[in-house]
């Protein structure tokens, strides 16, 4: 009897010359899951200070005042980011061409 020959097969990566655009695909599906959580973490942020914001209303001492500082402008910085995050969509709808 003779040897009996091993078939070896060689592992071909999808991604290799992108035959069926694979690679776009993908990267538009990890960017668009990045925008949706990026923009689902920064809303509930907002929500969580807007509510510490409506507790303590009117701050009655010191502490509370500091307190509110800390708040709104943690509250300002995720407005910000946010802010920061639409500005690319900004500029792809903008009217002036470009």
């Amino acid at each position: 009897m003779g040897k009996i020959k091993k078939i070896v097969f060689k592992r071909r990566s999808l991604f290799k010359n992108d035959p069926f655009g694979i690679k776009g695909k993908y990267f538009f599906w990890r960017l668009n899951k990045h925008i949706r959580k990026n923009t689902e973490v920064r809303t509930k942020a907002i929500r969580v200070y807007a509510n510490i914001i409506n507790d303590i209303g009117i701050p009655r001492d010191d502490e509370a005042k500091e307190l509110l500082r800390k708040v709104v402008k943690s509250y300002d910085d995720a407005i910000a980011e946010l802010e920061q995050s639409v500005k690319y969509a900004r500029m792809y709808i903008r009217e002036d061409g470009g």
